[in-house]
């Protein structure tokens, strides 16, 4: 990370694989690049890269070890232009129980307060952590945006999110910890930075947020058990934002074996994967009759559900807005 501020260019990830004999190998994510280092630490435990990224400019990469400890530190360093920190913790499995924070998650990354600039909804995800520590993510960002990511925790429950579009203008990261097993969940505070994209339906002109990331753990039902304990089976499905007409509210039932029943007037559709906890569907502006697509994810820890939708593009352009989950007043 870029000491100065977080950038697309200047904030990346890092995977480092040493030997016993001080020789290591890896690679350096970096604005959307993977740059491969190699080579060995010294008797201090200083080792230098240098990564040519054309005739006249390149990467020095400088790295310290602790021989024995479980962290790297380092930089990176452009030149006049830049230099970043870098840190890298030990998969230390064979060491830590990570079994303690072994099983699902569901995330939701809340929009920013006050901006009418980026979306109103949540950015959801699913996380898979095993029990060796290793960890996959996959989600998508409030205005659509696919994200995905593999990676691995630290011995105090670390995990170093990132995400870096192929197409260069949407960057993702964070410092999420796994805290309090074995009821465990993970927060932390999260960037989202999207370039503009002149001809984008959502969002051409950019923009950056910074917000609290949360993610509680989730277990799939057993059979004949609902995946939310909601009032009577009856919930209710709140939209708001993202260019719609208005608020409004859509009421369906969950059934012990988590099928969905929903009320026909409302031409509202809506799916559900227990294994998961992620919801999706169509709903229907009931003043402008337009339809429109939502995504979520359910919080087994409040029995509720967040996520995001994606309002009409009028104009060429196009707002994203909040879709909230809970039981029926």
């Amino acid at each position: 990370m870029n000491t100065n501020g977080v950038t697309p260019s200047s904030s990346g990830y890092v995977f480092i694989s040493t030997t016993a004999r001080r020789a290591y190998s890896g690679w350096l994510l970096l604005g959307g690049h993977r740059y491969l280092i190699h080579g060995q630490f010294d008797a201090n435990g200083l080792a230098t890269n240098t990564i040519r990224l054309s005739s006249t400019s390149s990467l020095t990469v400088s790295l310290q070890s602790a021989f024995g400890g479980d962290q790297i530190q380092g930089w990176v360093n452009s030149g006049a232009n830049w230099w970043s920190a870098l840190v890298a913790d030990r998969l230390v499995s064979s060491r830590l129980n990570t079994n303690l924070f072994a099983g699902n998650y569901t995330m939701t990354i809340p929009p920013a307060a006050g901006s009418s600039n980026s979306p109103a909804g949540y950015g959801v995800a699913t996380i898979r952590v095993a029990p060796g520590g290793t960890l996959s993510w996959s989600g998508k960002m409030a205005n659509g945006t696919t994200v995905s990511q593999s990676s691995a925790l630290s011995k105090d429950g670390y995990w170093p999110l990132y995400s870096f579009t192929t197409a260069g203008s949407e960057l993702v990261m964070s410092w999420m910890q796994f805290t309090n097993p074995p009821n465990a969940a993970a927060s932390g505070q999260l960037v989202w930075i999207r370039s503009a994209v002149p001809h984008a339906n959502y969002y051409p002109a950019g923009f950056t947020n910074s917000v609290m990331a949360q993610a509680v753990r989730y277990v799939a039902p057993a059979s004949g058990h609902p995946a939310l304990d909601l009032n009577q089976g009856v919930g209710a499905l709140g939209f708001s934002g993202g260019g719609l007409s208005g608020i409004f509210t859509n009421l369906f039932s969950l059934n012990p074996n988590n099928h969905i029943a929903t009320v026909p007037a409302d031409k509202l559709s809506l799916s559900l994967t227990p294994s998961s906890g992620w919801f999706n569907g169509h709903a229907t502006d009931p003043l402008t009759r337009k339809s429109f697509s939502f995504q979520g994810v359910l919080n087994q820890t409040d029995e509720s559900g967040q996520g995001f939708l994606l309002g009409p593009v009028v104009a060429g352009r196009g707002l994203g807005g909040a879709v909230s989950l809970s039981s029926a007043p």
